[in-house]
């Protein structure tokens, strides 16, 4: 009689179990599209040039050199020795051996008594392009784009004509920062890579090693080059979007 009960029991679902159950199971796979979607758009933007036109309109929306500048200002991005940094001297020295009369102010959190410190090397890398360590002037407490501008502002009254050296995604938030605490003659010079001018292809089967079977990518750029550029592209517009939404919110602008 036991064994008959027993085989004949079935599990009780109520009502609530059932719903309960499709709305996890709705939950679950709205998560799973949301994420699959998220995922998605950086690869197919990444085929396309948009995070390169976003880049480049970030860095020459508010740029270009109109008058003879006075201060030259490097907006330092890092440690030392960086890509960042080292391009951002670059441009910066090759502006100052331009415009001699100029001087040159590195903003950069550092602790200056220490000489090995990012902004004393970024000094010396300066003084190796050839700019006279007298004309060159920090501003070594700022910690982010906001704080620095209020610094620059104390420093140089802000009614010299400034040209601003830093990363192109960078480039607009700092001068629309600047010009927010009273500068009045600013122009940007933003730090672009450039390409190498050699051809980069290849011929793969001159190069040995296994054929069979394996893709030949020599003469595809796109799948060795430019879909991960444009894949970096985007995570620095993104976050810089970001960050000019926050810099709008906060009265920064």
């Amino acid at each position: 009689m036991n064994v008959a009960i027993f085989l004949t029991l079935r599990p009780i679902t109520s009502p609530f179990m059932k719903k309960s159950g499709r709305l996890i199971h709705r939950v679950v796979f709205t998560i799973l599209v949301i994420i699959s979607f998220t995922a998605l758009v950086p690869i197919l933007l990444a085929l396309t040039p948009l995070p390169f036109y976003l880049h480049q309109q970030l860095g020459t929306s508010k740029s270009g050199l109109e008058i003879k500048p006075q201060v030259i200002i490097l907006l330092g991005g890092g440690g030392m020795p960086s890509e960042s940094n080292l391009i951002r001297a670059w441009y910066a020295a090759r502006l100052g051996n331009h415009y001699q009369d100029a001087d040159l102010i590195i903003a950069l959190p550092s602790d200056l008594s220490n000489q090995e410190s990012s902004a004393q090397q970024i000094k010396n890398e300066l003084i190796i392009r050839g700019i006279q360590e007298e004309r060159i002037q920090f501003e070594p407490i700022g910690t982010n784009t906001r704080s620095q501008a209020l610094r620059l502002f104390e420093m140089t009254g802000g009614s010299l004509p400034a040209a601003v050296v830093t990363s192109p995604e960078h480039m607009k938030r700092s001068l629309l920062t600047l010009k927010k605490v009273g500068f009045d003659e600013l122009w940007g010079v933003p730090a672009f890579e450039n390409p190498n001018d050699v051809p980069l292809e290849f011929a793969d089967e001159n190069l040995g090693g296994n054929q069979a079977g394996i893709p030949r990518i020599g003469r595809k750029l796109g799948i060795r080059y430019h879909f991960w550029t444009q894949l970096h592209y985007e995570r620095l517009v993104v976050r810089e979007y970001l960050a000019l939404i926050y810099y709008k919110l906060k009265g920064w602008l």
